[in-house]
């Protein structure tokens, strides 16, 4: 079946119910790698990991924190908030180093903040 731009067609009741089961299928086959890639990725655990961290968030030092490209607006914003932390926002160098498996966290949460300029892309932290 062809479609050109102002036609329209009508569909008989079989190509219908196959388009519908086409895109069904289409759906279920989504679904289940989205799924499965939760599940390699472990992604549903990082609030888990994070909450814990929450009690020792204080033994990161954030005065370098321009040195990351974290604004200023930005942090006085999340530390002005109770029901933020810094962990949950930002990324911490000590804590990657601790905690490899939170760079998938951060990628995931803040996906256009996981770019890295070039001017710190080969910068030793």
């Amino acid at each position: 079946m062809r479609l050109r731009v102002g036609e329209t067609t009508d569909m008989t009741t079989d190509e219908s119910t196959l388009l519908r089961e086409a895109n069904r299928l289409n759906y279920r086959l989504r679904s289940a790698f989205f799924y499965r890639k939760l599940k390699e990725y472990n992604t549903l655990a990082f609030s888990q990991m994070i909450t814990e961290l929450l009690p020792i968030e204080n033994l990161y030092n954030w005065d370098e924190r321009e040195n990351w490209d974290i604004g200023e607006d930005a942090f006085a914003y999340i530390k002005g908030h109770q029901h933020l932390h810094l962990i949950q926002v930002f990324c911490h160098p000590k804590l990657l180093r601790e905690y490899p498996a939170l760079l998938a966290y951060y990628r995931c949460a803040f996906p256009e903040s996981s770019q890295i300029s070039d001017k710190h892309r080969y910068k030793k932290i």
